[in-house]
């Protein structure tokens, strides 16, 4: 069975405003509904018309067809992840999501934003075989809860960060760290990485992208994005950086720091804050 979205349709209406600096109230001005409408949607209170979500999609510059999508209950389909074997962890604070990943030229395994339960992160990496490297996407506590853990246990681990993601978690002395500061190629062992800035959701955030897989954070979700930092300050910021995301091949195998994973060619026509038809 399909994993259910991280947003539904009152949450893509909620983050979308935000992002435009909109109150209910404005926004209710430039489609004709209500305020009180407007609230009902964003609290799932009542689901909108065909014809209510195209005035408030062309009024949030989301594209009409992937939102009203959403509304119909689209998910994406259960995805391969081709070469590697990726093993998803899902943290019950805010329903963050980890990974741990295997195969595909990686010697032993990498874990991606360990968000808590630290024993288990560890005797799974155990299992696998040891650990090569933490990624963090960033700084955002329901990503890295169980960092310090796992780096006591297996200090010969490499931690890979923004700059500034690192320096907020504080590293114990002795760890191996690459602070990213532009986007660069990390080798981890005969593995190479390749690390994206991303800003917009905050201002440490970064894409892991490992041949056809990318984990992309709370940068982008199936059929969201994660909320701009500062709301029309940074959204500019937020979108650009999902919408490179789609330059990647269409068959890349996205894995969010939230909500089921997705493809390129996925998020290009359901995502209703990248999509381009129907706007």
């Amino acid at each position: 069975m399909s994993r259910a979205l991280e947003d539904g349709f009152g949450d893509i209406l909620r983050k979308a405003r935000f992002g435009l600096g909109l109150d209910q109230t404005k926004l209710a001005e430039i489609t004709g509904l209500t305020a009180d409408t407007i609230n009902r949607f964003e609290a799932g209170l009542r689901t909108p018309t065909d014809a209510e979500a195209e005035r408030l999609a062309r009024a949030l510059g989301l594209g009409v067809e992937a939102f009203k999508a959403i509304i119909h209950g689209w998910v994406p389909p259960e995805i391969d992840t081709g070469p590697y074997a990726v093993r998803t962890f899902r943290f019950a604070s805010m329903d963050s999501n980890g990974y741990l990943v295997t195969g595909g030229g990686i010697a032993t395994s990498l874990f991606v934003d360990p968000g808590d339960r630290p024993d288990e992160l560890i005797a799974a990496c155990i299992q696998a075989g040891g650990l090569d490297a933490v990624l963090v996407t960033h700084s955002h506590s329901d990503h890295v809860q169980a960092l310090p853990e796992l780096v006591n246990r297996f200090p010969e681990a490499l931690v890979v960060g923004h700059e500034k993601a690192l320096r907020r978690l504080a590293l114990p002395g002795g760890v191996k760290a690459v602070a990213v500061t532009r986007d660069e190629r990390v080798p981890i062992g005969s593995f190479e990485l390749e690390v994206w800035e991303s800003p917009g959701h905050s201002d440490d955030g970064v894409v892991f992208i490992a041949g056809n897989i990318a984990f992309t954070g709370d940068t982008l979700f199936a059929g969201s994005l994660g909320r701009s930092a500062q709301g029309p300050v940074t959204y500019e910021r937020l979108l650009r950086s999902a919408q490179r995301l789609l330059a990647l091949d269409e068959r890349t195998v996205l894995l969010p720091g939230h909500g089921p994973v997705t493809t390129v060619a996925l998020e290009s026509v359901h995502n209703p804050f990248l999509a381009r038809e129907g706007r």
